[in-house]
């Protein structure tokens, strides 16, 4: 019987800290930065940062609307 209640107690922290780890990576929600999508005089890609919510960076924004 002490076996039995063992392996409950066992199951029953695992799911506390499932659930626990579930919580956590909720609250962490990183943001992703995606890279500036404008190419450059030299043919290169922008090396910036994109603004959230946009393909291009503070400074491509306005000059690759359609």
């Amino acid at each position: 019987m002490n076996q039995i209640k063992r392996e409950s107690d066992f199951v029953k922290e695992k799911s506390a800290q499932k659930q626990t780890n579930q919580k956590n990576n909720t609250d962490k929600k990183e943001k992703v930065y995606r890279q500036c999508k404008a190419i450059l005089k030299n043919g290169k890609r922008c090396s910036r940062k994109a603004q959230e919510g946009s393909d291009y960076c503070w400074q491509h924004q306005n000059k690759n609307k359609d």
